[in-house]
């Protein structure tokens, strides 16, 4: 049989013997909207909680709009459009709005990436500006946490008299869901306000996983952190495999963000009768898998459908290979530790940019092997990620057959971190 794998900006065919294949996980389909402008339309006026957008908005008023940074398919060529010609059908002034990009700890978007992202006329005509959360001119203190974590939000957000979050609801393997309140924290947020969420003690708490809510430590800080900033109206999309629109979930923040994030439970989550010993995953093609530092992602979206001792094969495109320079030192320093429990403990304390994505990656190395596809990423850096690239997939499952026996069942999944396996 031949399944059709999300890398880059396209597919990657790969022929399997389908009596090996135990299933292939896909999303269910939810119906696509069809007139997207005029769903969003409709939810500024008719938000799931809360007055209208136009009630918030008059002349003279100011407002900041946090955007997804370009690592998210966010459908910013359907929501900013028309939610800036709405914000200034109501009153407010182009020149009072701006367009912030929630980049967290990830890079500053490029001029080029601004274009792609925001679009030619958004970039010309509106005030854009990368958050950069280090720097402590751009951030506000506004207290502490009821665990002690420091909250410093990006100045140009906490000053605007209209606070407006967009972006994409979708599974996330530490916060539970992106979306809603993780647009400010980390998006918005200084380093500083990330210590306990993407900290050591946070991250090894079991429920720091894929579509959970309930008792999340992540979820829960972020949400406190996201309360003291304060957010006046939310715009927030779901999409499908084909990256149409499928549902939109406006207006007050949490009540819109729970109601996005049962949405996509419905669909998202896949059954399965158990785990196999091979898995085939991606990372989700473009953005997505733009680098090794976002690929631990789909790494960890597949833990679920994987045994023990098993073997994942991701195909990820990898462009710009391992991705920063200290989540490339700190793979060093894990490669130069004694062991992983001596890297997570010295990091309980010493704090650094990245550390988090290392942890999720040891998580994966608990309980598996991979094997890595991919055209951006050297064989060194995939050393250095403790894995093994692979020439082609169809090698990879020879190897992984080789080690399992020729048995060994395979599990499928195309999408990569954008399906939730649940073993039954």
């Amino acid at each position: 049989m031949q399944v059709l794998l999300n890398y880059g900006k396209g597919k990657l065919p790969v022929e399997i013997d389908g009596r090996r294949v135990d299933a292939v996980l896909r999303k269910s389909r939810p119906e696509v909207i069809s007139d997207p402008e005029g769903a969003l339309l409709s939810a500024l006026e008719h938000p799931l909680a809360g007055g209208p957008l136009k009630d918030l908005c008059a002349p003279g008023k100011s407002a900041c709009v946090v955007v997804s940074d370009i690592t998210r398919p966010v459908p910013n060529q359907v929501l900013l459009p028309g939610l800036l010609e709405y914000l200034e059908s109501c009153g407010v002034r182009r020149k009072d709005i701006t367009i912030l990009i929630a980049t967290g700890m990830h890079r500053p978007a490029g001029d080029e990436e601004l274009l792609a992202l925001l679009g030619r006329e958004v970039v010309r005509d509106y005030q854009v500006l990368n958050h950069h959360p280090e720097s402590e001119e751009m951030l506000e203190h506004l207290g502490f946490t009821a665990r002690g974590t420091a909250i410093e939000i990006n100045k140009s957000y906490l000053q605007a008299d209209l606070k407006i979050l967009t972006g994409l609801i979708e599974p996330h393997f530490m916060a539970g869901y992106s979306g809603g309140r993780k647009s400010i924290c980390p998006g918005i947020s200084g380093l500083d306000s990330l210590r306990y969420t993407h900290g050591i003690e946070c991250l090894s708490h079991p429920l720091a996983a894929n579509c959970v809510r309930e008792g999340n430590p992540f979820h829960q800080e972020a949400l406190e952190v996201a309360q003291a900033a304060g957010c006046d109206f939310m715009v927030n999309a779901v999409i499908d495999e084909g990256r149409n629109l499928t549902g939109l979930f406006a207006g007050e923040m949490e009540a819109a963000h729970e109601a996005g994030c049962d949405f996509v439970d419905r669909y998202f989550k896949v059954g399965i009768g158990g785990p196999g010993e091979i898995v085939l995953t991606t990372n989700a093609g473009y953005p997505l898998d733009i680098d090794f530092y976002q690929t631990v992602k789909g790494l960890c979206g597949a833990l679920p459908a994987v045994k023990p001792g098993g073997t994942i094969i991701i195909a990820s495109r990898c462009p710009e290979g391992l991705g920063s320079e200290r989540f490339g030192e700190l793979l060093k320093e894990l490669k130069n530790a004694k062991s992983r429990q001596d890297f997570l403990d010295a990091h309980r304390e010493k704090f650094v940019p990245d550390q988090w994505e290392v942890q999720k990656l040891l998580q994966v190395l608990d309980k598996a092997g991979f094997l890595i596809f991919s055209g951006g990423l050297s064989k060194e850096d995939a050393e250095l990620g403790q894995g093994l690239k692979i020439d082609s997939i169809e090698q990879g499952l020879k190897l992984a057959f080789q080690r399992h026996g020729s048995g060994a069942r395979v599990i499928v999944i195309p999408e990569g971190p954008y399906v939730v396996p649940e073993p039954s």
